[in-house]
């Protein structure tokens, strides 16, 4: 359409490019700042539940206790959570995968979801307090 391109005013001016800081990238020192932050607060999260139950009571008076953890969390993990929230110092932790199960009730097949549990090896005196 050529014709009407006639009518149309021409803009001499030219239109400003908006600045692009919405798209940049932070800078890897202020990343590392966050995830610093990040890793402070998911210890707090690392260890969800101590496990009671007869064989996790009789290892609590060997020094050795057990706990659910998240499913992806690591032995360096358990063991900075451990330091951090009950101010013990850990001397190894053994992390165990528990398989899911079929399990039936009243005649109703369902599954009991998988997890995971850590078992920690305190140093000589050090005791933690569940109660």
């Amino acid at each position: 359409m050529a014709l009407l391109d006639a009518f149309k005013k021409k803009n001499t001016e030219k239109k400003e490019k908006p600045a692009e800081t919405a798209t940049r990238v932070k800078p890897r020192s202020a990343r590392r700042a966050t995830l610093k932050e990040t890793e402070s607060e998911r210890y707090s999260h690392v260890l969800l539940r101590p496990l009671v139950s007869e064989k996790a009571s009789f290892l609590t008076t060997e020094n050795e206790y057990t706990f659910e953890v998240r499913a992806d969390a690591t032995k360096t993990e358990i063991k900075k959570a451990i330091r951090e929230i009950y101010r013990v110092t850990p001397v190894g932790v053994h992390v165990i995968t528990v398989p899911p199960k079929r399990i039936r009730v009243r005649g109703k097949e369902g599954i009991r979801p998988r997890g995971r549990k850590a078992v920690v090896f305190l140093k000589e005196g050090d005791r933690i307090n569940f109660v």
